[in-house]
């Protein structure tokens, strides 16, 4: 006979995580995505659990007094005293503090509590007399059952035969290219190829070599091609700012959008220095944006568990406006905040763990992530500045993390640096000569591939970089779309 065990559980931890859920439903998103109705021991918790959750993604606000009529006839409500178990559940803070560390608890002890009912029924077949046993196919039995708890099952449904493989790519002909393009830059579209769910794709450059104005351009063409059905290249955009406002960006889209047809100076949007004219045609943009699927959040300071939580927010906000997100854009990733752990390590720690779980949230969130990088001084100490990627500042492993690199250079940015001071031999002409040189490359950007899985790495684009109007377009391309 199997002695009788103290199943392993924390019912309080349960209520206070529940608890904490109801007073700040925001906390959800942070918990982890594993955690499930399962995992609870006392079943009542669970079905909290699942109703609060699914409320939660309807884009409602969960309270005792909203869950109310979901439990009033619960019989196991009842047996705790009724629907002002709610109420009691929500009397204490505590779980406010902790909650992610109580869900951990919850899911590591249903874990032991498997482990438990396998070894059970191991030890109960072992020992079963009545019939004979054969060792090997019991070894192979309790093998399965802990790959079950331990997701190893999960991972050999993810092995597949070398013909299997074949096959996905055989299915894949006769299927849109997954992933997003702007359509505005089609030659950087060609190199790069799509950005595809799972895909963490660095930008990086020297400031004043066009990071923004590209995120911009290329954020604002993907949610720009969302508004056409028969673009497969569009989706919902998600963009992250730690150095503009709600109001720069604003700026920056209303250049950009009007770049495409008639355009107007961001200078003149940025100042307010606007004729009647132009006023009337930027209200009437800004209804054609009413309809893009592109939002903004304007933050200082960001961690990666807070992005992750916004993410998962305005994913659910996206599906139920009937456009999936499909673009995470970061501008830019050396703002972003690292665990203390990170910070306390040094800053290429923190940075690497910030590279990691941005391309964590790629994979788990099922879309693509653009973030862009500073570049080191080290570019400015070479005769050739054009990036590599060895220039990534605080590099750690954003090399290894992300799946396509591009760097930017701007001859107009070193250009600037050797302006002719007045005064000095020649002045006139020199400046003259400068003046006619900075016509020549004003608008000229070069992209290049620095890195690409399952690509050709090392091609230079060359694109527009139309800075009156801070907007990146191809080098040949239609402005009118």
């Amino acid at each position: 006979m199997t002695p009788e065990i103290h199943l392993p559980r924390n019912v309080e931890a349960e209520a206070a995580l529940i608890g904490a859920m109801l007073i700040e439903n925001k906390i959800i998103d942070s918990l982890p995505s594993a955690l499930s109705v399962a995992h609870f021991y006392e079943p009542l918790h669970g079905r909290l659990f699942e109703r609060i959750v699914s409320l939660f993604n309807e884009g409602k606000g969960v309270t005792a007094v909203t869950l109310k009529p979901f439990f009033e006839n619960d019989e196991a409500m009842k047996e705790v005293g009724g629907i002002g178990y709610l109420a009691q559940l929500t009397g204490s803070g505590a779980g406010l503090i902790g909650a992610k560390d109580f869900a951990k608890q919850i899911i590591d002890l249903a874990i032991l509590r498997e482990v438990i009912s396998v070894s059970r029924t191991l030890i109960e077949s072992a020992t079963d007399t009545s019939e004979s046993i054969d060792p090997e196919s019991l070894l192979d039995e309790a093998q399965s059952a802990l790959e079950k708890i331990n997701g190893t099952e999960a991972d050999s449904k993810m092995a597949f035969s070398a013909d299997a493989c074949v096959d996905e790519v055989i299915a894949e002909w006769d299927q849109p290219s997954a992933g997003v393009a702007c359509g505005c830059i089609p030659e950087l579209d060609r190199a790069l190829g799509k950005i595809r769910p799972t895909e963490l794709v660095i930008v990086a450059g020297r400031p004043g070599s066009g990071k923004t104005a590209l995120a911009v351009s290329y954020a604002n063409g993907v949610a720009r091609n969302a508004l056409d059905p028969e673009d497969a290249g569009g989706g919902g955009v998600l963009f992250i700012s730690h150095e503009m406002s709600a109001l720069e960006l604003g700026g920056r889209l209303i250049a950009d959008t009007a770049a495409y047809s008639n355009p107007i100076d961001y200078s003149k949007i940025a100042n307010g220095w606007l004729n009647a004219e132009e006023r009337e045609r930027i209200t009437k943009l800004r209804n054609q944006m009413r309809k893009l699927p592109l939002e903004v959040i304007q933050t200082p300071t960001l961690t990666i568990p807070r992005l992750r939580g916004l993410v998962r927010r305005w994913k659910r906000i996206f599906e139920k406006r009937g456009v999936p997100m499909r673009l995470l854009v970061v501008d830019y990733l050396q703002l972003m905040s690292g665990s203390k752990k990170g910070r306390d390590e040094n800053r290429t720690a923190e940075i690497s763990e910030i590279s990691r779980g941005l391309k964590q949230i790629a994979m788990d969130e099922q879309l693509g992530v653009l973030a862009l990088s500073q570049l080191s001084r080290a570019v400015e100490q070479r005769e050739d500045k054009r990036p590599r990627l060895s220039d990534l500042r605080e590099s750690g492993s954003i090399e290894q993390d992300a799946n396509k690199v591009v760097g930017l250079y701007s001859a107009l940015y070193y250009h600037e640096q050797t302006k002719p001071s007045p005064g000095s031999p020649n002045f006139e002409t020199k400046l003259f000569e400068w003046e006619a040189d900075r016509a020549a490359i004003k608008d000229q950007i070069e992209m290049i591939i620095l890195k690409r899985r399952n690509g050709a790495s090392g091609i230079t684009v060359n694109g527009s970089f139309l800075r009156e109007y801070q907007a990146v377009r191809g080098l040949n391309s239609n402005q009118t779309r």
